[in-house]
Parts: C-alpha cells; structure tokens; sequence
C-alpha cells in the first residue's frame, strides 16, 4: 500500500444492514478475487473509527446463547469485540477506493490478543485499518486490524484476514490437512458438539454477519456451497467456551487460528486442545475436527492467563 492514508470518522456504529446493501451495488462493478499488483499497491492506508460504542446486553445475550458460553458476568466474551467491527469493514471494503467486491469473502484466519476485561458497561473506541493485502493462489488476502480502546487504554486488539475468492468452487472440503506424526502434538478431545443447521442464522443474528452463505442452501449454493457454513467466528467462540468451562472468564487470553475446511450445516464436530485440563492458562494447540471423516476446520493455538 503506497496511497495517501485515508481516515473515517464515524459518528456511530454503520448499520451493518446498509453496509451489506452498498456491498450488493459494488458487487456488480468489482471483480471477485482478481486485482492486479498496480491496484493493491496503490491503495491508500484506509481506517475507519468510531468513539463511545455500547454494547447492547441483548445481543450479547444472543450470543453467548449460540455459542454455549456459560459464563453470565458482566465481562464480553474474548471473540466477541471481533462482531462489533463488521460495520467499520464493511465502510471499507464498500470505499470507492477499493478494488475487490464485497461478495463472497471468505474468513480464513482470526489473531486476538486480550489485554484485560472489558465490561458490559463500559464505552469502547474501535479502530479498524486496512493491514495488508497479498495475491495467492486462491485470490487476494485481505488483513483487517482491529483494536478496542476503553478510555485511551488498548484492551483488544486482533488481525482478521479475509479471502477474496478468484473463483467459485462447489463447496467441497479440501484434502485432510497432512501432519508429521513425530511432530503433531498430542490432543484430547474437549467437547463433541452437534451443530445445528440454524446455527448460522442464529449466529448472524447475534453478531450482525448476514453473508449469504451461512444462511439457507438456496443463498449459499450461488456462493459455492451446497449447504450454509457456520461462521469461522463461531467455530472460535464455541472453542473458547469450551476452554473456559470452569466458568471464570480470563482477563487475558490470546488466540491465532486458521479456518481450513468450512463446517457445513448441520454437522457433528470434536473440539480439541492440547493435554491439560480444560480451562487451565497457559499456551494450547487447538484443534476443531469434524466428528465423523478425516479433516480440520480450525488449527491454531489458544492461551488463557489470569
């Protein structure tokens, strides 16, 4: 990126609703995973921010719900803030600036790092800024970095990376990720979990993601899909809950995850962390499988301080 930088300042939260129906128009006009390297080299450091952000209990309620997170205090969930930035990514993606379409963009990794609990109660600033972009195989990869911000001190912040596409596939599951055995860490199976074909429009409804393709068969097939796809959010979230079952939310927590396989729905999936008890600190190699072929959906590492 060479552009001059280009910052949004927003008076409030953009209605992810009129973001998704600005992505609609631009996805007419913009290619679908193709721009050349005069393009991304030439787009200007775009960021987008707002002050003063309330979370609403409601949605907050929705999805703890959703994502079986027992824990009922007044501190947010560690995947959550990453919900409230759909707005300010869709005021990007959507800037005449930007050069790939909105449709069909593929969530395919998710950095966070909590530095301490943030509260129910508390007015949070967002900053969203355009990270990177790289051209692979597959299309273009686009890196979002995220921070929250509680009275000048940054509690959250994360890097979620998204794929423009540059073709559709059918939905189909790539080949089973391959380990070496001597080096593949040994996992005990944490939660076996049945996720239900609604999952993805519940989700949705508790954290404003509407892409098309978590929602019915008939408005994921035009994306490639033969059935909707729980969101790559969720599969985390879900993880994380299961980590901190003991119920006590951890002020810190870090994770680095890549979505590999998407979750068709509905699907049965295992859970799995590194050996040690569920909920203990420290550093974990996770692992989210589907509970009946060979495969992964998500890989990465969590940790959990206190």
């Amino acid at each position: 990126m060479s552009g001059a930088p280009l910052a949004v300042e927003l008076e409030r939260l953009p209605s992810v609703a009129a973001v998704f129906g600005r992505g609609l128009a631009f996805a007419l006009m913009r290619r679908q995973g193709r721009a050349t390297a005069a393009e991304l080299a030439a787009l200007p450091e775009l960021s987008a921010r707002v002050r003063g952000v309330a979370v609403d209990p409601a949605r907050l309620a929705r999805y703890r719900d959703v994502c079986a997170i027992e824990d009922a205090s007044e501190v947010l969930p560690p995947a959550y803030p990453e919900a409230l930035f759909l707005g300010l990514m869709g005021t990007l993606v959507t800037h005449r600036s930007f050069p790939l379409s909105p449709l069909g963009l593929i969530h395919v990794r998710q950095a966070i790092e909590q530095r301490g609990s943030i509260h129910v109660g508390e007015r949070l600033d967002l900053t969203c800024r355009l990270a990177g972009t790289r051209a692979t195989e597959r299309g273009v990869e686009i890196d979002w970095s995220l921070e929250v911000e509680v009275a000048g001190d940054r509690r959250w912040r994360g890097v979620a990376t998204v794929l423009s596409r540059r073709r559709i596939g059918h939905g189909r599951a790539g080949p089973p990720v391959a380990t070496s055995a001597a080096t593949e860490p040994l996992l005990d199976v944490i939660a076996d979990v049945e996720v239900a074909e609604p999952t993805g429009r519940r989700f949705a409804r508790a954290s404003g993601d509407v892409n098309p393709h978590h929602l019915w068969s008939f408005t994921a097939r035009p994306l490639g899909y033969r059935r909707p796809i729980a969101h790559g959010m969720w599969t985390l979230a879900r993880l994380l809950a299961a980590l901190e079952r003991d119920g006590r939310p951890h002020p810190r927590v870090s994770a680095d995850v890549t979505f590999k396989q998407p979750i068709p729905l509905p699907s049965r999936v295992s859970l799995l962390a590194s050996r040690g008890a569920a909920g203990a600190d420290g550093d974990r190699t996770v692992e989210v499988r589907p509970a009946t072929r060979d495969g992964r959906h998500l890989v990465g590492r969590v940790a959990l301080g206190r």
